[in-house]
């Protein structure tokens, strides 16, 4: 089996009681793509990627995760923790939740804040550092989730919606630094979102998810031209 991180998918499905979510998703991804999952709410986006994973078990079919060690994603909402500052919420991505920084030895205290640091310095955050999660403004608590993406060094990473409930100018700027961290690390990406106008030229490969299906899977232009897609995407170009 190859070395080179992917993940594969084979005929899953995900019931949520006696409701089908998931209808026989077979999928693969693979490094140095970005992955863009489109679609009405509810139609399975979220649910795909909680499958993936791991928060959802599949009902039936089977997911590899090949050569991926490090993996994170960030939901739309939550995930910051209101009793520790940005750092030591940046910090619980490579220290946990056992100790935070003010907690470490001089020595081993000085080479995670610099690595802490030097993320905060990425996305803009340098003073509000000490600043609780209830200061910060929406725009500044998803540069917060996205520094830990920075802090895990992973194989994999996913976004769900990560501009929702943001003003263009906020949007931008979180997309911004999205690209730039893909840019760098080159992970394998998977972003769903609702505005293709600021992921138009961030994603590779697009995937249209509804009523649990994947209805097209391609590059951006030929899914796009899908009748279904055209449709859903009329309004929102």
């Amino acid at each position: 089996m190859s070395d080179k991180p992917s993940v594969v998918l084979k005929n899953v499905s995900v019931f949520i009681g006696p409701k089908q979510v998931l209808q026989e998703i077979n999928l693969s991804f693979e490094p140095n793509l970005v992955y863009g999952l489109v679609g009405p709410s509810g139609g399975g986006k979220s649910v795909l990627l909680k499958t993936i994973f791991g928060i959802l078990s599949p009902s039936s079919g089977s997911i590899q995760l090949n050569g991926i060690r490090n993996l994170t994603i960030q939901f739309q909402e939550g995930g910051l923790f209101d009793f520790l500052t940005v750092a030591d919420n940046l910090a619980v991505q490579i220290l946990g939740l056992k100790k935070t920084l003010r907690e470490l030895s001089g020595n081993e205290r000085k080479a995670f804040f610099e690595e802490v640091y030097s993320a905060a310095g990425f996305l803009n955050l340098i003073d509000s550092l000490f600043k609780y999660p209830h200061e910060l403004s929406g725009g500044m608590k998803k540069r917060t989730l996205i520094g830990r993406a920075i802090l895990s060094k992973p194989e994999l990473i996913a976004f769900d919606d990560p501009i929702a409930g943001l003003d263009p100018i906020n949007s931008r700027i979180v997309v911004n630094k999205i690209f730039e961290i893909i840019k760098t690390s080159r992970p394998i990406t998977l972003i769903s979102f609702h505005n293709l106008r600021f992921f138009r030229d961030l994603v590779d490969v697009l995937i249209f998810i509804d009523q649990g299906k994947v209805y097209a899977f391609g590059k951006m232009d030929d899914v796009l031209s899908e009748t279904r897609v055209r449709n859903f995407f009329k309004y929102r170009l």
